[in-house]
């Protein structure tokens, strides 16, 4: 049989392993930064720019490579992003199910995770977006799964589009700590001068 399978309309996810080593003061820094507790697991930092600090401009610098690699290889644009939104998420167990916001595409940077898993999640799959059957999947794959999981560890940096919905699971005892960094579109969009451009 000579069959030819073709993924289209594809959400591209990233995963970069051991981007980047965080140095002993850049451990400290995150370490002491003010949270808010989010939910029985999880505390985000109170302040929601802090790769803006200049103790953490060589992380910063190397999400931005990362970032300008997703724009230029997988969105395949030349609009310019920028960062809009930065954070730092600390959970012991499980930090709930979200998705992020006013962000067109988000950077998770984990700072401390020894077995980590980041489960990103889809309420249908290709068949039940049409119609709600209640199959029996033989064999689960990319076409017919509602969900995929990325073991990540310190060091890693995934990067999604904004609104998928998603959880981190923390396998270790020990505190998982993440940077996150959400992107939007900047200047003008679309073709100067059509009724429909837009400058941001």
């Amino acid at each position: 049989m000579n069959l030819k399978l073709a993924k289209i309309f594809g959400v591209p996810i990233v995963k970069v392993e051991n981007v980047y080593n965080l140095s002993e003061n850049e451990i400290n820094y995150i370490d002491n930064i003010k949270t808010f507790k989010r939910d029985d697991s999880t505390r985000i930092s109170k302040q929601k720019n802090i790769l803006n600090s200049l103790q953490l401009k060589k992380l910063k610098n190397k999400i931005n490579e990362c970032a300008s690699f997703f724009i230029d290889n997988i969105i395949c644009v030349d609009n310019k992003f920028e960062i809009v939104s930065s954070w730092i998420a600390k959970s012991i167990n499980k930090h709930e199910k979200h998705n992020h916001k006013n962000a067109i595409f988000s950077v998770i940077y984990y700072a401390k995770a020894n077995q980590s898993t980041l489960k990103i999640i889809k309420e249908r799959n290709f068949i039940t977006e049409g119609f709600n059957f209640d199959l029996n999947y033989k064999k689960l794959n990319d076409f017919n799964s509602t969900t995929m999981s990325y073991n990540v560890k310190t060091g890693d940096l995934i990067i999604f589009p904004g609104h998928l919905l998603h959880e981190g699971i923390n396998h270790s005892n020990k505190e998982k700590i993440v940077v996150g960094a959400n992107y939007f579109i900047r200047g003008e969009v679309g073709i100067k001068g059509n009724i429909t451009s837009l400058r941001i």
